[in-house]
Order: structure tokens, then C-alpha cells, then sequence
């Protein structure tokens, strides 16, 4: 990547707002509702066997949870505050399924050392094994949300109310004339 192949600042401004599924409302808002989906869809045996292909390829249980609640934020399932709120649980039934069938895993809560920071990042660049379905955990919302009803929108006042002009500060060195 060189060094004029960034974006031009303000080029996000140019496309009309709400396009993006992580612009939109979400589709769960509860935590609860939110965690329940996820362990639902983990629950599932392909989804399950890449996670735990994952794990046995040296990513760490943490990192696998972020990918998973990161990709459901930007298909606009869910929004961040939810992801952080049930980080834990999930990354708990992640440990707990590699426990029972007995994977030997990292938590990702280790000190880590250059070594297992060079795997980690051999096993992404190599994306063997690896689809966009692998992080997949819930389907992308498809439709907008339905705008709001006419009496439950909020009328706002179109114009200011006047403010007394604020007092005159005393006049400095400079602004004597």
C-alpha cells in the first residue's frame, strides 16, 4: 500500500448515512436475547468444529469470542456495548466445549510472547480451513427497521429560545483604543 492509497478524509461524508447493516438499529438489543443467539448458533456442529479447529491451530479462546461478536456488530445484529456485556459468557462456552472434547487451548488472558504472537498471526494469514462463515454467528439483517410511528417521534422546537447576550468582560490592555 502506498502512500496515496488512503482514503481522502471527509469521503465517508458522501455516502448517504444507513447504508451500512452497523448503521442501522439493531436486530437484538437485550444482552440476554443477544447471548442466547450466539450459543445457539455455536451449538451448531460446523460451526462448533471451525471454532474448535481454531483453537487447535493456536488462536486463543479470547480472540475467537472478538471475532465472533465483532463480526455479528458489523452485520448489524447486535451493537458493541452488547458484545462487550456478553463477551465472557461466550468465550466460557467456547473453553468449556474445548475442555470436554479436549483441546488444549489459550485463553488469550496469558502473557504473551513474541513466539505465540508470530503463530497466532501465521494461522490468520494462512486462512487455511477459514471462510467468512467461520465467524459467522447469526444472519445479517436484511431489511431495515420499520421507521418509527408519527406519535411516538419526539416534535423538537424549530427555533431557539432568545438568551440574554452574555455581560461585557472587562476590557483588557489590548482593546484599549
Amino acid at each position: 500500500m502506498g502512500a496515496f492509497d488512503l482514503p481522502i478524509p471527509g469521503a465517508s461524508l458522501t455516502k448517504e448515512p444507513g447504508n451500512a447493516l452497523y448503521e442501522r438499529p439493531p436486530q437484538i438489543v437485550d444482552p440476554e436475547e443477544a447471548l442466547m443467539a450466539h450459543l445457539e448458533r455455536l451449538n451448531d456442529a460446523d460451526t462448533m468444529e471451525s471454532a474448535l479447529m481454531m483453537l487447535e491451530r493456536g488462536m486463543d479462546v479470547k480472540s475467537l469470542a472478538e471475532a465472533v461478536l465483532r463480526n455479528a456488530v458489523s452485520r448489524g445484529v447486535h451493537t458493541i456495548d452488547v458484545s462487550l456485556i456478553i463477551q465472557k459468557p461466550v468465550e466460557e462456552w467456547i473453553s468449556g466445549v474445548a475442555t470436554e472434547v479436549g483441546i488444549d487451548y489459550k485463553t488469550g488472558y496469558e502473557k504473551a510472547d513474541r513466539k505465540t504472537m508470530r503463530e497466532r498471526h501465521a494461522v490468520l494469514k494462512s486462512g487455511e480451513g477459514l471462510t467468512e462463515e467461520s465467524f459467522d454467528v447469526l444472519p445479517a439483517a436484511e431489511e431495515p427497521v420499520a421507521e418509527q410511528p408519527q406519535e411516538m417521534q419526539q416534535e423538537l422546537p424549530l427555533e431557539m429560545p432568545e438568551q440574554e447576550p452574555a455581560p461585557q468582560a472587562s476590557k483588557g490592555l489590548m482593546a484599549r483604543g
